[in-house]
């Protein structure tokens, strides 16, 4: 075999419609015709400096040095198919896809790349007897196209499992079939899923869990707190399930919806449902809906969460072939419900020793390279600036809409400006696209939406939480927030409640209990509350007295059976303690300089065994 080419390649793969019958009908029939198929296009391929690296059953997957030699073997492959002699099963039909993408050939003979699911997708599209190529290809061909040979320009398609759009051309000129049905991609599909015009990052364990969630349960609700993602993860999980609903995936944007009776209606418009009068009863909908196997996604539940609820037990309950998948910062709470908390993107944490060339296996900082290009085309990612991106990831908690108003200000502000600017986060990442939903269009905007569905001792809690740093147990918040109108049992209702709606996390730890804390961004916005209230000190002072008795009560226990878990604990709560201390150290005179030197004495061990957390560094 030739040596397969590496570098940008262009790959040819084909496949014979209709394969599967053929072979269980006529078996021996079948084998004579595969041989006539693969000598043809072998011959086709070799010709024009191709490399069969591959077959896969009756597939053939070729690679090129370049695109319009891949299109040549194609033209040439489709011409003598269908001159050829045949049994009595007549000509094959062979549908044929092309792609150009960079790719290194393994050790084994063959392609370990992204580039060769692609070119399997634009092949799938195509019909037998079509030649299909991606627009990438196109492009390179479109000057040197063998004589007689045309480009059929297809459209822009969305093809299974894939994030990018891809314009796709038809092959066409003499010898070769023009008329074909319509393309085989997910545009086939009823829906009204709003097309995105940035491209879709990572969360390839997350597309995978949720599909398995709406496979096995009817009712999938993505929770999560503002700015996390949780609309567009459904958005590219409902166009990867098309078609698994023949009649349609509907997408129902509830934010703009304040009154809950204008419900029913969203639905209907979505989905298609038309009323003269612009009256929709459930029972319309329900009637129109029976029988029909379809996704409808309701999108922004938060504000309307117990409506909602209602009507999903009513679609689900008496529609059989309806599967509801919902976006809200708390979930439904009903019966069937499938749960999904949208995590953050992955991101360096503080600490971390990074190599400079593994920096973008993190999704938030590729995102941020990506969407700081859009505003600066000139943006590169380096060793000079990578420690500051990384900053600004971890500073954001990898919040995609927070990562996304930062990468905007890279037009006016270095990066290591926009790293130092977020001591004041809600002051610069206060602009946002003009089409965004207000309260995506700043990060300020995205928190108080949330904040705002707070009851009032919702929001005085979650004040209260802000001066935890690094987390919390549950008895600590007991102990720290109680007290000022909140007795302990509100606390663990409330903590529970403020979960319930995606406002604090609950942290994995593998401590005897759990440990609970704020995205920074959410706890920056708390804190100020809590001194617009004029609860700050009160709040300081609790947390402080708190952690010094519980720094001389586990000091007490640093030795014997004990010393581990003290030890630990002093490791865990290391940034409150520095909190506590910094507290008692301030003010004009110091709020308790004699409690601030006892916790001195106490915490002046270097607990992480390297010093205090490190800003990451990149070495090479």
């Amino acid at each position: 075999m030739a040596s397969l080419p590496g570098g940008t390649v262009t790959f040819l793969f084909t496949d014979i419609e209709g394969s599967t019958s053929l072979w269980e009908k006529h078996p021996g029939l079948m084998a004579e015709s595969l041989q006539v198929h693969n000598d043809i296009l072998c011959r086709a391929i070799e010709g024009n400096g191709g490399v069969v690296f591959r077959f896969v059953g009756d597939a053939i997957y070729a690679a090129f040095p370049t695109a319009p030699q891949a299109l040549s073997a194609a033209v040439h492959g489709q011409r003598e198919l269908a001159c050829a002699e045949w049994n009595e099963l007549d000509a094959l039909r062979v549908r044929m896809g092309i792609h150009t993408g960079e790719a290194i050939p393994n050790e084994a003979g063959d392609y370990d790349s992204h580039t060769m699911n692609r070119v399997a997708r634009v092949m799938s599209a195509g019909h037998g007897g079509q030649i299909l190529l991606s627009d990438v290809s196109a492009k390179l061909c479109e000057r040197n196209l063998p004589e007689g040979i045309d480009l059929l320009d297809q459209g822009r398609h969305r093809l299974k499992g894939l994030t990018w759009l891809e314009h796709l051309y038809q092959v066409c000129g003499s010898g070769l079939v023009k008329e074909f049905p319509p393309l085989n991609t997910l545009d086939l599909y009823p829906h009204n899923l709003p097309l995105q015009l940035t491209s879709f990052l990572g969360r390839e364990k997350e597309i995978t869990r949720v599909r398995d969630l709406i496979n096995d349960n009817r009712l999938v609700t993505l929770t999560g707190p503002g700015g996390v993602g949780k609309t567009r993860l459904s958005l590219e999980v409902a166009f990867q399930a098309l078609e698994d609903f023949p009649d349609g995936a509907w997408f129902v944007e509830l934010a703009i919806i304040r009154e809950p009776e204008a419900l029913p209606l969203a639905v209907a418009k979505a989905i298609g449902l038309q009323d003269k009068k612009n009256v929709i009863t459930p029972d319309i909908l329900l009637n129109y809906l029976n029988g029909k196997k379809a996704l409808i996604i309701l999108d922004n539940c938060e504000h309307l969460v117990e409506s909602c609820a209602a009507f999903a037990e009513m679609l689900l309950t008496r529609i059989s072939g309806v599967s509801i998948l919902v976006t809200s910062r708390e979930s439904f709470q009903m019966q069937g419900e499938a749960v999904y908390i949208v995590p953050s993107l992955n991101f360096p944490r503080p600490g971390q020793l990074l190599v400079f060339e593994n920096i973008k296996s993190y999704e938030a900082v590729r995102l941020f390279e990506e969407r700081a290009r859009t505003v600066h085309n000139d943006f590169q990612l380096s060793q000079q600036n990578a420690g500051s991106v990384a900053r600004i990831c971890q500073h954001l908690d990898g919040i995609p809409l927070a990562i996304e108003l930062a990468a905007a200000r890279a037009n006016t502000l270095t990066i290591d400006q926009i790293a130092d600017r977020l001591a004041d986060v809600f002051g610069l990442l206060n602009s946002g696209r003009r089409t965004s939903l207000p309260r995506h269009k700043t990060l300020l905007a995205a928190i108080r939406w949330s904040y705002d569905l707070l009851n009032h001792k919702e929001r005085s809690l979650l004040c209260r939480l802000s001066v935890f740093i690094g987390g919390w147990s549950l008895n600590a918040a007991e102990e720290v927030c109680s007290g000022n109108g909140l007795s302990r049992g509100d606390v663990f209702d409330l903590l529970c409640s403020l979960i319930n709606k995606s406002m604090v996390v609950v942290q994995q730890s593998q401590a005897e209990e759990l440990r609970y804390s704020l995205l920074e961004t959410i706890r920056r916005y708390a804190e100020e509350e809590l001194l617009e209230v004029g609860q700050s000190d009160w709040a300081a002072r609790q947390h402080f007295e708190y952690f010094l008795v519980e720094a001389e009560e586990n000091n007490n226990l640093l030795q014997g059976s004990t010393a581990l878990k003290a030890f630990m604990w002093f490791v865990r709560e290391q940034p409150n303690l520095q909190a506590a201390r910094k507290w008692a150290e301030s003010g004009v005179p110091p709020h308790d300089l004699p409690g601030a030197e006892r916790l001195a004495a106490i915490t002046h061990r270097d607990w992480h065994g390297h010093g205090t957390h490190r800003l990451t560094r990149f070495d090479r």
